[in-house]
């Protein structure tokens, strides 16, 4: 989990440096900010990641499904505790490791589900739900 973490950490910084040498610090904030889905945001960051060749190694090839697995373990724990905006950021991860067409990444999907759910984030939930199956 550590290294997911600093990866992103570092990610994050390398994006707002290129943003702020292209001038488009501000009109970018305004338009994340003005998108309603979590879903609609995520695609909205990997159109900046991939315009500026930021894409993380990790989510093009570098797949692990027992880092799946953990990150799974670490958001049903948070989701039982409540905690439901961290549990969907371990959810989340746990997506972006796991291999393509397993049960670890339909399980994390699930899991996602679950807790847009309970946040009454319906539309998401469903899309989901769909994209699990």
């Amino acid at each position: 989990m550590k290294k997911t973490y600093e990866r992103n950490a570092n990610l994050y910084d390398q994006l707002m440096r290129d943003l702020q040498n292209n001038h488009e610090t501000e009109e970018t904030s305004v338009r994340f900010a003005s998108i309603q889905s979590y879903s609609a945001k995520i695609d909205f960051i990997f159109e900046l990641l991939e315009k500026y060749g930021r894409l993380p190694h990790y989510l093009r090839d570098d797949k692990d499904n027992q880092e799946s697995a953990e990150l799974r373990k670490k958001g049903n724990k948070l989701f039982v505790a409540n905690r439901d905006e961290e549990a969907l950021k371990m959810y989340t991860d746990s997506v972006a490791v796991a291999e393509d067409k397993t049960e670890y990444l339909g399980l994390a999907y699930a899991n996602r589900s679950a807790v847009l759910f309970r946040l009454k984030l319906f539309e998401e939930c469903l899309k989901q739900n769909l994209t699990s199956i």
